[in-house]
């Protein structure tokens, strides 16, 4: 295939492409709003077209008149044609255009009748297919022109301008906040009012209250006096007489001064010359050098050489000797402003020296430790017997502490726990244990045997603890058990016929049977019963006689070692 019918084809389906693509026109405003006599502009715009032609027309022409109009978007080789006359347009270019923007220049008659809409309708048709020539008649466009009341803002302007010009200072403020009130409202009638006379009210409010503004009296003559008299005393000054900074002050207030000696405000005249005044008043002299002042150098020396080091903590103390030093160094200064300094440091060192602490007394804590280990554990319940032990562990704690709160409380939390102790009452257990001897190898109670066997092993187990609702447990049963025994003894005291039958021996029938072996059981259990209570009563009494040596009479509170010896 040939160049030539490669393009042909090329241009046929860019034609055929750009065919369905339609032409779009639109106002840019569908309605509008305007007075008698003004002159407005609608703007159109139509996409991908190559031509246009249309022709405008209004709904009551001899209200409107159609001024000029004008095209862009049009290419290089693009050309256009209007009829102002007659209200026509057409435009040409050999390439489709992406966007052609039209502007139509409108201006309304003065004698259009207000309140009323008329009505401006584009009737035209676009061609965009430059193979095929087609032209394609487009919609109309109508847009709304809407004729309302012609506003004059001429006067209200006017009157703007004139209230922004006027200096508030001039005026009195309850005139000025009048102005200002009536001109703020002016401004506002001059973008939202809707009828002329609303832009009239606001403008005679504010005529009004531009009149009405009164002046304020002229002020009175300015007086330069006191600002001249201290001008003049200040250039009478001499810079060698008084310190660099101090004169430095009276130069700046110097130059102040003579700026305000043309100024129209009296305030700020006179505030010149007072600060003028305040900084001749505050001049320092330069006064000759003299020999410094070593008085409280001195005394403060002799004051730190009379303290005794061992009185003081040892940091504190370092810090004294280093600051007595340098004020003995101080003293061939001088410089006045050195010495005042070692000896503010010395004076500073002494206030700051800390109280070396007393000794501990460990005394009242030895007291209760001596009293807590002469103690008998066995004497004591458990619970209260931990108590002090707790109690011992923290006071031998604080054996070396150098904290006397700590260490007086450590033994005021013995002492407590000292006082808290309880014995343990063994007297009602041992009273019954003593009263159950006189029944424990009776025959006659050879059934309550077993029982007294097993109580008295818990009356042993019980003397050996330190458990007293143990101890009073089994004190309780053996009453109880001694009761019973007593009511079995009384009813024994009766005589009862009993009767005897004497066994017939038989000859055993089984080989292994041994009847006569029999009687030997009788006999071992009596003697294992009186073998165990003679144990228990043993126990018993070698409890009692080992408590009675053991007992410790030393008091439990205010006790003193020295009592012993």
């Amino acid at each position: 295939m040939n160049m030539k019918k490669r393009i042909l084809i090329l241009l046929v389906t860019v034609a055929m492409l750009l065919s369905v693509v339609p032409a779009v026109s639109a106002a840019t405003t569908t309605t509008c709003e305007v007075n008698p006599g003004q002159s407005f502009v609608l703007e159109y715009q139509f996409d991908n077209v190559g031509t246009i032609e249309g022709v405008f027309s209004f709904s009551v022409p001899e209200y409107f008149t159609i001024t000029d109009f004008s095209f862009s978007g049009l290419g290089p080789m693009g050309s256009s044609f209007y009829d102002t006359q007659k209200g026509t347009i057409a435009t040409f270019d050999i390439d489709l255009c992406e966007r052609i923007t039209l502007k139509v220049y409108i201006t309304v008659a003065d004698n259009a009748p207000i309140n009323q809409s008329f009505t401006l309708t584009l009737k035209y048709e676009t061609c965009s297919d430059f193979d095929t020539w087609e032209i394609i008649q487009q919609p109309d466009d109508v847009v709304t022109i809407k004729i309302v009341e012609r506003l004059d803002f001429t006067a209200l302007n006017q009157q703007i301008a004139n209230a922004t010009k006027l200096d508030e200072s001039k005026y009195t403020a309850k005139t000025w906040d009048a102005l200002e009130k009536a001109l703020t409202a002016a401004r506002k009638a001059a973008t939202d009012s809707k009828t002329q006379n609303e832009i009239n009210a606001a403008t005679d409010a504010l005529r009004d209250a531009i009149k009405a503004l009164e002046e304020l009296p002229p002020p009175p003559p300015i007086d330069y006096s006191a600002l001249r008299k201290q001008i003049t005393i200040a250039e009478g000054l001499k810079a060698a007489d008084y310190t660099s900074a101090s004169f430095a002050k009276v130069t700046s207030a110097l130059k102040t001064a003579k700026s305000m000696t043309t100024s129209n405000d009296q305030s700020k005249v006179d505030a010149a010359a007072q600060a003028l005044k305040n900084a001749i008043a505050a001049l320092v002299k330069v006064e000759p050098p003299k020999d410094p002042d070593y008085y409280n150098l001195n005394r403060q020396i002799a004051i730190a050489e009379a303290l005794i080091q061992a009185s003081y903590t040892p940091e504190s103390w370092s810090r004294l000797q280093t600051a007595l030093t340098n004020a003995k160094n101080a003293r061939s200064s001088k410089d006045q402003k050195v010495v005042d300094a070692a000896a503010t440091a010395l004076e500073q060192a002494i206030a700051a020296l800390e109280a070396a602490k007393p000794p501990v007394d460990f005394s009242e804590l030895n007291k209760q430790l001596t009293i807590a280990e002469g103690l008998k554990e066995g004497r004591y319940t458990e619970p209260s017997w931990n108590s002090l032990l707790t109690a011992v562990e923290s006071a031998r704690n604080v054996l070396d502490s150098d904290d006397q709160a700590e260490v007086d409380a450590a033994a005021e939390m013995l002492k407590n726990a000292i006082a808290g102790l309880v014995e343990i009452n063994y007297q009602a257990l041992l009273d019954a244990v003593s009263r159950l001897q006189e029944h424990i190898k009776n025959e006659e109670l050879s059934s309550l045997w077993y029982e007294m066997h097993t109580l008295l092993n818990e009356v042993e187990a019980a003397l050996n603890g330190r458990d007293q609702e143990k101890v009073d447990d089994c004190a309780a049963r053996l009453i109880a058990l001694l009761t019973r025994i007593e009511e079995k003894l009384a009813d024994m005291e009766t005589p009862e016929t009993v009767i005897v039958e004497k066994p017939t021996p038989t000859t055993p029938v089984d080989d292994y049977c041994n009847i006569e072996s029999h009687r030997i059981w009788p006999i071992l259990f009596w003697i294992s019963l009186a073998l165990n209570v003679a144990g228990a009563a043993f126990a018993v009494v070698y409890f009692m006689m080992k408590r009675k040596k053991t007992t410790d009479d030393t008091p439990l509170i205010d006790y003193d070692i020295t009592d012993d010896e």
